[in-house]
């Protein structure tokens, strides 16, 4: 369940098993849990009070947040304890106010699509979400959804003022090139410029895996976080089936790790009953 004391102990397990790709914050964040440290403090000891803005928000938050949406899709609970869960489990490495919200628009719009009929998908409801449903929640205290970040560090205008270029631009979004929408964003790992990148990406065309894959990956920049964020979100409408097809088939063949990532996938489908 929504329980962070086993997510805790969850990340110190991980952590003594391997931290090869951890970013720093996290790395240093659940150190400290392993040390002992309760995870209400560990966010913001992490937190380094001499490196710059951008250094602080990266993608660890919108890396691990997916199954936390699609544990919404399959359970019933309560908007607004999601939400303030998704705070916790961000403010457990990233203490900041911009981390969180990644954790709490990109889990939505996990649980959101998840939900879709890929025959009748919205792609302009699903921007009009992520873009401005999501970021009014925080402004309805007696709201279903409504959660708190006011304790955090950080400001969220550099990642709202983002979200608002991206909702500009709804409509031109199939007829911009990957390109022009890496020159728009930009796609390093820092959270302002990564984020809405990987959602115009996944907006501009989400029924092909293989050109919201290839046309991402070949961007550059943060690679392995852009692509990760477009694809979960093909797989979560399309399902896994996306992936197998001819076309497309390159982005799993001979992953030495898929067995592993199935394994994980079926028993989570199978603890959630979950048919696969």
């Amino acid at each position: 369940g929504l329980n962070m004391k086993a997510m805790a102990e969850c990340h110190v397990i991980a952590h003594n098993n391997n931290t090869v790709g951890w970013g720093r914050t996290t790395r240093t964040a659940i150190g400290l849990l392993a040390k002992g440290h309760n995870w209400h403090q560990t966010g913001k000891m992490a937190a380094d009070p001499t490196a710059s803005g951008k250094k602080l928000v990266g993608n660890g938050i919108l890396m691990k947040c997916s199954p936390l949406g699609a544990y919404r899709a399959v359970e019933e609970v309560d908007g607004r304890h999601f939400n303030q869960f998704c705070v916790h489990y961000s403010a457990m490495t990233h203490y900041n106010k911009m981390a969180a919200y990644s954790g709490i628009i990109h889990a939505n719009a996990i649980d959101y699509i998840l939900k879709s009929d890929i025959e009748h998908f919205d792609t302009i409801d699903f921007l009009d979400l992520v873009c401005n449903r999501i970021w009014k929640w925080a402004e309805d205290k007696e709201g279903e959804n409504y959660f708190d970040v006011t304790h955090l560090d950080g400001i969220l205008d550099p990642l709202y003022n983002q979200f608002s270029e991206l909702w500009k631009l709804r409509h031109e979004l199939p007829k911009m090139t990957a390109e022009e929408l890496r020159k728009k964003f930009k796609t390093s790992g820092y959270i302002v410029e990564s984020m809405p990148f990987s959602y115009a990406m996944f907006a501009k065309n989400p029924y092909s895996a293989f050109d919201a894959g290839f046309d991402t990956i070949h961007q550059g920049g943060d690679t392995d976080s852009n692509a990760k964020v477009v694809l979960e979100m093909i797989g979560a409408l399309h399902g896994l089936d996306v992936f197998r097809r001819d076309q497309s088939e390159w982005m799993i063949k001979g992953l030495f790790c898929f067995d592993r990532m199935m394994k994980s996938a079926e028993a989570f489908c199978d603890k959630f009953g979950v048919e696969r």
